[in-house]
């Protein structure tokens, strides 16, 4: 009886304290915590619009492919899939929205994640490479192979690399 009573008060315990870990945001908000500025000058971070974006993405990573993505939600992830060299560190932002854009649930948005992924394969920077195999393979494109196998040869051991087993939904 005794040793029954020592469980209870653990579990108890156990869930108070889970409780206030829960309602003091520990967790999910400290993983996925505000993008913050760095005391490095040349940091991106330090700028504005780099952190909105930043914050964005780790937004949409957040849904894990939960639902379809809203018009202003979507409208972004166009914008920044489509981004080109110039802007502070587009590499980041378009390979993370052309992958983002594998994930959502809803058909139509993911033959336009299709598009953007095939036009990726065909990027100069590697990392937008491999995103968009990425994104081909959690698309489960088959009718993708040809224009993946060429890849291959790539000179980067990352994008040859990309994926070794099918991605799982």
């Amino acid at each position: 009886m005794k040793r029954r009573a020592v469980l209870a008060l653990i579990t108890v315990g156990c869930c108070l304290f889970l409780a206030f870990l829960m309602w003091k945001g520990l967790g999910k908000q400290a993983m996925m915590g505000e993008v913050k500025a760095t005391p490095w000058s040349n940091d991106p971070l330090n700028d504005p619009t780099y952190r909105a974006r930043e914050k964005f993405i780790i937004d949409m990573i957040a849904l894990n492919g939960s639902r379809p993505y809203n018009s202003e939600e979507l409208e972004f992830l166009r914008q920044l899939a489509q981004m080109k060299e110039g802007d502070c560190l587009w590499r980041d932002h378009r390979g993370d929205a052309i992958y983002l854009l594998s994930w959502s649930p809803d058909p139509e948005q993911r033959k336009e994640a299709y598009h953007f992924a095939i036009d990726g394969l065909k990027d100069p920077c590697w990392y937008i490479r491999a995103l968009s195999i990425k994104a081909l393979a959690r698309l489960k494109a088959k009718n993708a192979i040809p224009s993946i196998l060429p890849l291959l040869n790539d000179t980067h051991p990352e994008v040859r690399n990309r994926p070794r087993k099918p991605c799982s939904n």
